[in-house]
């Protein structure tokens, strides 16, 4: 969530892009692992700060859109896309009482279509995470962190949202947050009364006109250091939950050895955190509003390469489909995630020169197997680049005369041991 006092009002641009990405990725994460062919018979969806469930304009927040998702999963049973007992579990939880009793309005008639499968909490995922794990122990679970601001992240849940093989967690990451909260915590009180000691050392002429400026100067340095005594200890507390408690010694060891911001180094040890924690993958997506202005970071974390693509496919689509949203706001955003195809195509040459691969799904093949091994997975697995650029680099292996089409339609890329083709413009 965003930090707004008027969030549920209206959701933003951003906050629905954030919410086209989360439905997108919940379809196909819900549906690989309880198809047929999938490792479970049940997943876990927890929504950790649910929020009302929807906005004054009855536009679904991410606790309904989990529930819609897990209605239409029942409905795929029958077509066998799904296993006859495949099923998703959601918890909503929702800490402030007005807020949780607009969610138990916002979700009775699908909760109570669900039944068990769907179940509303007050409180915090903090208070309750033993009970909620318990709903599903042996079920893959996706957790959604979606905090106003920084406040309720916890660095030291994070081993128990990835404890099972198959756990994923999703994270609105407020850098900005971040960056404002570092801000003063690292305050320096004494320059407060800076003004203050030029006074006193300024000789004057005039000695009460001094000493009511003296005065004026020291009240304000007194009024700004007792308001910085009330935020400074609740401002490192939060930052000690939601970054580790040794979070000051690796910002200042990423600001002294890295051209970084502070919001880019908090992004870094939160990621840290995650990987320690257990994923193997992480997957950072900034998002911001449509006047341009940086909001947070997206973070994905999984343990799968293909959990990993998954999410990409899934930022990409929800991006290139946003119709009603703001169109520069979108584009920025593709601005901020869009790679050098260049890179792309040299790695693509160092791992398979002298070989002729698939460039995506080969024909005839259908299910997981068809794009295995091919050259737009490895991309998609190994690099930065979303797939909204994956026509660029087609466009790039054209060029350089490595894209050719075999019978039977298959794309392959036959790419020379020691290629002396010149690089495209």
């Amino acid at each position: 969530m965003t930090d707004s006092a008027n969030h549920f009002d209206s959701f933003e641009d951003h906050t629905r892009l954030k919410h086209a990405i989360l439905r997108a990725y919940l379809q196909t994460w819900a549906i690989k692992l309880l198809s047929p062919q999938g490792v479970a018979h049940a997943v876990h969806f927890i929504d950790a700060f649910a929020g009302e469930g929807q906005d004054a304009k009855g536009r679904d927040g991410s606790p309904l859109i989990a529930l819609r998702v897990a209605v239409q999963l029942q409905g795929l049973r029958a077509s066998g896309k799904v296993k006859a007992d495949g099923a998703m579990l959601v918890t909503a939880l929702e800490k402030v009482p007005k807020r949780f009793n607009k969610l138990q309005v916002s979700t009775a008639s699908i909760v109570g279509l669900l039944g068990d499968q769907a179940c509303v909490l007050q409180g915090t995922l903090n208070e309750q995470l033993d009970a909620v794990c318990k709903r599903a122990p042996s079920a893959p679970k996706l957790t959604f962190l979606d905090p106003f601001g920084v406040d309720g992240l916890e660095a030291r849940i994070l081993p128990h949202l990835l404890a099972g093989e198959k756990d994923e967690v999703f994270v609105l990451f407020s850098d900005v947050g971040v960056a404002r909260l570092h801000g003063v915590v690292m305050k320096d009180p004494s320059k407060y009364f800076a003004d203050y000691k030029r006074l006193r050392g300024a000789p004057t002429l005039f000695t009460q006109e001094q000493q009511r400026e003296e005065s004026e100067a020291l009240a304000k340095a007194l009024q700004k250091q007792k308001a910085l005594e009330r935020t400074e200890p609740r401002s490192r507390a939060i930052l000690d939950a939601a970054l580790g408690p040794e979070w000051v010694a690796a910002m200042s060891d990423h600001l002294e050895a890295e051209d970084l911001s502070v919001g880019e180094a908090a992004v870094a040890i939160f990621t840290r955190n995650l990987l320690t924690a257990g994923a193997r993958f992480v997957q950072i997506t900034p998002m911001r509003d449509g006047a341009g202005s940086k909001k947070y970071v997206l973070v994905h974390a999984s343990k799968s390469s293909s959990a990993f693509v998954a999410m990409k496919e899934s930022v990409s689509t929800s991006l290139n489909a946003a119709e009603q949203l703001d169109s520069a706001m979108c584009a920025r955003i593709r601005e901020d995630v869009r790679v050098e195809v260049a890179g792309v195509v040299e790695k693509i040459h160092r791992q398979f020169g002298g070989s002729e691969r698939h460039w995506s799904k080969r024909a005839g093949v259908k299910g997981k197997r068809a794009e295995q091994g091919s050259v737009r997975r490895f991309v998609l697995e190994t690099t930065p680049i979303y797939p909204f650029q994956m026509q660029e680099v087609k466009t790039q292996l054209k060029r350089r005369g490595w894209l050719i089409r075999r019978s039977g339609g298959n794309e392959m890329v036959r790419i020379p041991a020691d290629d002396v083709s010149p690089a495209a413009d």
